[in-house]
């Protein structure tokens, strides 16, 4: 991806620690710790611009595709994760059910205007990239002042 430009600045860096203590949390309530403690680097949100396209890569593993909902406006993205697990636990002569959910939503602002209905995403191997082109405002236009009235 050559030509690729990464956005920085205070904004993004709160927005991916925000999405990784998010993840802390839904991850610790799946047992997921000790996998999450082994990892150099947290999963995070990156955000790559270029000419006339806007990229955001969100690496969030253990997934489907089903759980993951997106919405967009010209100007900002939401990403919402929300997971369901239901098992069967039988203890002791005892039977019941384990569930385990998780929730979370991060809004964030884009760099640019961005082409809404021609966004795409994938989601592959945990991490999801959404795919915007930059919306190409034309130039502006003078506006005739008519007179109104009789005056």
């Amino acid at each position: 991806m050559a030509g690729l430009i990464v956005w920085k600045d205070e904004a993004m860096d709160k927005l991916r620690k925000d999405f990784d203590r998010l993840l802390d949390r839904c991850w610790s309530r799946y047992g997921l710790e000790a996998f999450h403690e082994d990892l150099e680097e947290r999963p995070g949100i990156y955000l790559f611009e270029k000419d006339n396209t806007v990229l955001v890569r969100a690496e969030i593993p253990g997934l489907k595709s089903s759980d993951i909902e997106l919405y967009a406006t010209s100007d900002t993205l939401s990403i919402h994760v929300e997971t369901h697990d239901r098992t069967m636990v039988r203890q002791e002569g005892f039977s019941g059910r384990k569930e385990k959910s998780c929730s979370i939503s991060r809004t964030f602002r884009l760099p640019c205007n961005v082409e809404v209905d021609e966004i795409t995403a994938t989601y592959r191997d945990g991490v999801l990239e959404v795919l915007m082109p930059k919306k190409h405002e034309k130039g502006g236009r003078y506006v005739i002042v008519s007179k109104a009235g009789n005056g």
